[in-house]
């Protein structure tokens, strides 16, 4: 099954490299990690938690990454995420320089990394992900895009899983990505009582 929250429109909007999202105890808990990329300009951002299995990766890409889509498998039913991102902008559609990839998993295989680089891909200096790279138990995928500018990596092992992907495009681009990771903890650490202050505090020095 797969989860999609609705895109939302963003100005100035960060979000913070890893924080809390969902609790879910029959499954665990979710962590939201990242984006990594582009973090403040006018954007849209979308996110994607799955419950299931990640079966295929569609991604457009020339010289930055234009677009992902991917294919998720649950109980036997497969679900199509939106697509983030365009096939390509306008330089890319003019001179036909955009590439399609279609990456198709066995369903034995784990996803353990999700690699790539980011930054400035035209004249606006805005950050765009230049590259993506998909690592499995078995077989690695990719590089697809260009491996300039600032490199990233989420790491996943048995006891954090991966379970969506998370980011944020404007024009063309795919302009920032993240990963939900699944732990293996049940619970949330209970906050500590709130410590109560004295009605009258000490006085720490006297003006006579």
């Amino acid at each position: 099954m797969l989860i999609a929250m609705a895109p939302s429109r963003c100005r100035n909007h960060q979000v913070h490299g890893s924080n809390v999202y969902i609790s879910t105890k029959s499954k665990g808990i979710l962590i939201k990690i990242g984006p990594r990329g582009e973090l403040y300009s006018t954007c849209e951002d979308w996110s994607e938690v799955l419950h299931g299995n990640i079966q295929h990766i569609f991604v457009t890409h020339g010289k930055a990454i234009n677009s992902i889509q991917v294919a998720y498998e649950f109980d036997g039913q497969k679900a199509l995420s939106h697509r983030h991102g365009r096939i390509g902008d306008a330089s890319d559609c003019a001179s036909a320089s955009y590439t399609f990839t279609y990456i198709s998993f066995d369903p034995w295989e784990t996803l353990v990394a999700v690699s790539g680089y980011y930054g400035p891909v035209d004249e606006t200096y805005f950050p765009a992900i230049r590259s993506l790279k998909f690592v499995t138990d078995r077989a690695t995928y990719g590089p697809f895009g260009v491996e300039e500018g600032t490199h990233f990596s989420f790491r996943f092992d048995p006891r954090l899983t991966f379970a969506g992907f998370h980011g944020r495009s404007s024009f063309g681009y795919l302009r920032a990505i993240g990963v939900y990771a699944r732990t293996d903890a049940k619970h949330h650490v209970e906050p500590l009582p709130s410590q109560q202050l004295p009605r009258a505090l000490p006085a720490l020095w006297s003006s006579s």
